[in-house]
């Protein structure tokens, strides 16, 4: 499930530190500006949390201490500097792609909102303080302009809130969304996931039509079509509308919050665009062929909007 981030997808998952091949002794740093948010900078490796990333499978760069901090940069124009959101809930959200990011085989580390700027190191040189900014390609003679990517460990996605978002728990998991009227049904795709169109209910077969992944922004992706970024997104933000398999890079959605969704306690899986509008089964029949709809929360002890999300 990775959208443009090109070599970055075998860090997926993993704490790394990003160290400039100018000068292998400096790496990129938050000046521990990990809670107020401010300007990225080089410094002499040390390990800590300042010095330590891991990276998303959209491509933002993420302060593996904290993961509300990620790098941005708020235009593409030639030494626009590099920053950090600061301590925000879902801080990366306003910025885009001017917040995530693409790693080249040659070790350039470009800007999904420009893919001519990239990370450069101000006045060329590394050093303790230099400023972090965006610049044009200068070619494989330059040195300032590329980086080396070495892990230090395994990255646990922390839960934004166990209580209502029991999703981050199958962050990068495969598993089924079983219905808890029946679970003998599922949520599936109708061979849909790469040509998109209305998902349905319909008997566990536990076939590439029934089996998804979720990333760390909510997005539930079909698992077999993550690397095109194929999610369940409604068609509207609105009771009664249906639920469909989307291609979320080719529709602009890939930063709406109509295509997140939570888990809470009670089995509802929630649509982030209207919290009042959870997954349903269009007519409360739990048999194969009812589409998947949006329908708000019902006060009676229905099940046909409960579901259970088992790993497979």
């Amino acid at each position: 499930m990775f959208c443009k981030i090109g070599k970055f997808k075998k860090y997926v998952g993993q704490k790394f530190l990003i160290i400039s091949q100018a000068d292998e002794k400096f790496v990129i740093d938050t000046a521990n500006k990990q809670k107020d948010g401010g300007d990225i900078i080089v410094w002499e490796r040390k390990n800590n949390a300042n010095q330590i990333w891991t990276v998303d499978c959209m491509g933002h760069i993420i302060n593996a201490a904290n993961p509300k901090v990620v790098i941005y940069a708020n235009d593409t124009v030639p030494a626009t500097p590099l920053r950090e959101t600061g301590e925000q809930e879902n801080g990366f959200e306003p910025y885009g792609a001017l917040a995530r990011w693409t790693l080249t085989k040659e070790g350039e580390i470009l800007c999904q909102g420009n893919p001519d700027a990239m990370f450069n190191i101000s006045g060329g040189k590394a050093g303790n303080g230099a400023a972090m900014i965006l610049w044009k390609k200068q070619g494989p003679g330059a040195k300032n302009d590329k980086w080396k990517i070495e892990v230090v460990g395994d990255y646990e996605c922390p839960r934004r809130d166990p209580d209502i978002d029991l999703l981050s728990g199958f962050v990068d998991s495969k598993f089924q969304i079983k219905c808890q009227a029946d679970e003998k049904f599922v949520v599936d795709t109708a061979s849909k996931q790469r040509g998109g169109g209305d998902t349905l209910l319909w008997t566990d077969k536990k076939n590439g039509n029934q089996i998804f992944t979720v990333d760390r922004q909510g997005h539930i992706l079909c698992a077999e079509a993550a690397g095109e970024m194929m999610a369940l997104v409604p068609v509207k933000c609105a009771a009664g509308a249906h639920v469909a398999m989307v291609k979320l890079t080719k529709t602009g959605l890939i930063d709406a919050p109509i295509a997140r969704w939570t888990l809470n306690q009670a089995g509802e899986i929630v649509n982030c665009g209207n919290p009042n509008l959870i997954l349903n089964v269009c007519g409360g029949a739990i048999k194969d062929g009812p589409a998947m709809i949006l329908w708000p929360r019902q006060k009676t002890s229905a099940k046909n909007d409960k579901w259970k999300l088992v790993k497979v």
